[in-house]
């Protein structure tokens, strides 16, 4: 029982950062990024362009280089 217990909480936190995370990037491209250059993301996407490409080609660096970054804009951020 409490290893079951302990994996539903595991998996709990696990899915509150993967959210967590999620909106910090959103928020991140919403500061550097048009709608339209998302859209043509989406475009990319669907016509079967490979996700990470698609992705470097709308940030016009490599992701690793967005991560350091987006780690930097999270630390800058002011929290009420």
């Amino acid at each position: 029982v409490y290893a079951r217990a302990a994996r539903r909480l595991s998996e709990a936190r696990r899915s509150g950062l993967y959210y967590a995370e999620s909106w910090a990037l959103a928020h991140y491209l919403s500061t550097r990024v048009t709608r339209e250059q998302i859209a043509a993301f989406v475009g990319e996407v669907l016509a079967g362009r490979d996700v990470v490409k698609a992705f470097e080609l709308l940030v016009g660096k490599p992701c690793l280089e967005v991560e350091l970054e987006l780690r930097k804009h999270l630390q800058g951020l002011k929290v009420p």
